[in-house]
């Protein structure tokens, strides 16, 4: 629980400051709370969170099998890039990032850092 408790507190902060390095968290994102708009942010960030994970973990075997193919055929890395790609390009940054608007992704994150101390802190 602790490692997913890290994990969680990670992305979240992470996708909190690419939020205002990316002006999609603005000073209109403090203006108003969308209710459903946060419900689905803290769900989608929860999403994200398991897949990063995920592909974390299969990375280790993706780096073994690309470096049999480079010394087998002269690969680079291609399935640990391409595992890369679908996870932060077209998962994170396509779908995440323009269905979540600013506001949402702001209280969502925060929540969720909030919590991930408390319980990491808890337990």
């Amino acid at each position: 629980m602790k490692k997913y408790t890290n994990v969680l507190f990670f992305v979240s902060l992470i996708l909190l400051i690419l939020g205002f390095v990316t002006s999609k968290i603005t000073t209109e994102s403090f203006q108003y709370i969308s209710l459903t708009g946060f419900l689905f942010a803290i769900l989608k960030v929860l999403l994200i969170t398991i897949v990063i994970s995920m592909a974390a973990a299969m990375t280790l075997p993706a780096l073994v099998i690309d470096l049999i193919m480079m010394l087998a055929a002269g690969y680079g890395l291609l399935v640990t890039t391409s595992l890369w790609n679908i996870v932060w390009n077209e998962y994170t940054m396509d779908w995440f990032w323009t269905t979540t608007d600013g506001s949402s992704l702001f209280f969502a994150t925060l929540l969720l850092i909030i919590l991930t101390v408390f319980v990491y802190r808890k337990g």
